[in-house]
């Protein structure tokens, strides 16, 4: 089982919720779960996800069926694009991100700038041995 939480209205369908918090266990593919995610709550402007274990998780794929994305946050996971050199697909509307505790490549933040022209906050997370936390906050 995973878990969700989400704002919900009791006169609302699920279908209406924009924002959601979700922690993925050991055996949920996180790719199978956007797939899902997306027919459930068609109009999620918000997301944070996470997981135990560190997963790997296409952005083509979310920024694909999560059209109206505009905050992502993503813990543990390694974010990975089919074609990081050029997007073919449509421009997507994201505006912030934010990675804590994942493995993001300089292509992959490439690839996110070209894809995202609206993108005005990119921020990588690292942790060190003392629990200190380093911020990087991109463009700046």
């Amino acid at each position: 089982m995973f878990f969700l939480q989400a704002d919900l209205s009791h006169n609302r369908s699920l279908s209406f919720i924009t924002g959601l918090k979700v922690f993925l266990p050991y055996s949920v593919p996180p790719n199978n779960f956007i797939q899902l995610l997306s027919k459930l709550y068609p109009e999620l402007q918000g997301l944070m996800m996470s997981t135990r274990v560190l997963e790997k998780l296409s952005m083509d794929m979310l920024l694909d069926f999560s059209l109206y994305l505009n905050a992502l946050y993503l813990c543990n996971y390694m974010p990975y694009a089919q074609d990081e050199h050029m997007p073919t697909v449509a421009l997507h509307s994201l505006k912030m991100i934010l990675f804590p505790q994942c493995t993001v490549s300089g292509s992959l933040s490439n690839y996110l700038i070209i894809r995202c022209p609206q993108l005005e906050t990119m921020i990588l997370q690292l942790k060190n041995d003392k629990t200190q936390i380093l911020s990087i906050h991109l463009p700046y």
